[in-house]
């Protein structure tokens, strides 16, 4: 081979090997950035963690289902308010099954402010509860819901 040859080739893996290298790099800072930023708007790149309801909405099946989103998002902070607001109203509206599920949410979501044993407990006393041992949907949100 020839020198000529030789230089072009060896000025040619060099120039690979620094496009390379510069691609690596701008992946990796994109990489780190991305996730950083969105985790210090609070806001994870595909999920939806923002709320379509206030708390102060007064359709308790709208604010219900907005809590559940966030329960099974693992969400409990955001989920809590709403499953409060939406127990009130169902009682109000003496919808009782629909009152115990926003009830079992909401103690479930603020699980880490209380005692595991008594939620547990009350999550047993509830499961034979009429209302529960009635609804299958219920039941299985309580059983759910104690793990």
């Amino acid at each position: 081979m020839s020198p000529l040859f030789e230089t072009l080739t060896s000025q040619r893996s060099w120039v690979i090997a620094a496009l390379l290298l510069g691609t690596l790099v701008s992946f990796s800072s994109v990489s780190y950035v991305w996730p950083r930023h969105a985790h210090m708007n609070d806001d994870p790149r595909g999920i939806n963690n923002r709320s379509r309801v206030g708390e102060s909405s007064d359709d308790p099946q709208l604010l219900l289902s907005e809590a559940d989103h966030f329960y099974w998002l693992n969400n409990g902070h955001k989920a809590a308010p709403l499953y409060a607001r939406a127990e009130g109203l169902f009682s109000a509206h003496g919808d009782l099954r629909k009152e115990v599920h926003a009830k079992v949410g909401r103690l479930r979501s603020e699980a880490e402010t209380m005692s595991f044993v008594e939620l547990s407990r009350f999550l047993e006393a509830q499961l034979h509860d009429p209302v529960v041992e009635r609804g299958k949907a219920l039941r299985l949100w309580c059983l759910i819901v104690k793990g």
